[in-house]
């Protein structure tokens, strides 16, 4: 909006352009125990994708899996500026569900923010998994794992299989 009212223009495409943004506005980097957790359910053929709120285009945060090496773990990636809607709201878990071809009794989902992923995943009757690596206490007291790195899930996911 604001480049086409001012007559601005760009030699780079807006995926392009989204993609730099991405970079330079996020920063991210790999989690501690992320590639050990992601190897061992990928040995256990687990089915992996990602939902993020996000407001930046899923080809760029694709690009961001490639840069980390990750992306083959996952079969999709859901940003939910593609859909207008956002976590908690229950019916992008249900178009993850419905991607995924799976009930939701059938999937945990594992997130680092209590009021959106963990919230949820619980309205949309998934298992939540939260990565509280702050330690902080639950906004409320519905059923969920609770824990603080990506070791601490694998040690839990170990026991269960």
């Amino acid at each position: 909006l604001i480049h086409s009212v001012h007559g601005i223009s760009f030699t780079k495409t807006f995926e392009e352009l989204d993609s730099i943004f991405l970079d330079a506005a996020e920063g991210h980097s790999l989690m501690d125990g992320m590639i050990e957790l992601l190897d061992f359910l990928k040995s256990q053929h687990v089915r992996l994708a990602v939902l993020s709120n996000t407001g930046f285009m899923e080809e760029s945060h694709r690009q961001q899996l490639r840069k980390y090496g990750i992306e083959e773990y996952f079969e999709f990636f859901i940003a939910t500026s593609d859909y207008m809607i956002r976590k908690p709201d229950k019916r992008i878990f249900d178009v993850a569900l419905s991607k995924l071809r799976l009930n939701s009794d059938e999937v945990w989902y594992i997130g680092n923010k209590f009021e959106f992923d963990i919230q949820g995943a619980y309205n949309a009757h998934i298992y939540p998994v939260w990565i509280n690596e702050e330690r902080n206490q639950a906004l409320n007291s519905i059923e969920h794992l609770d824990v603080s790195t990506y070791y601490e899930l694998l040690e839990v996911l170990k026991i269960k299989w």
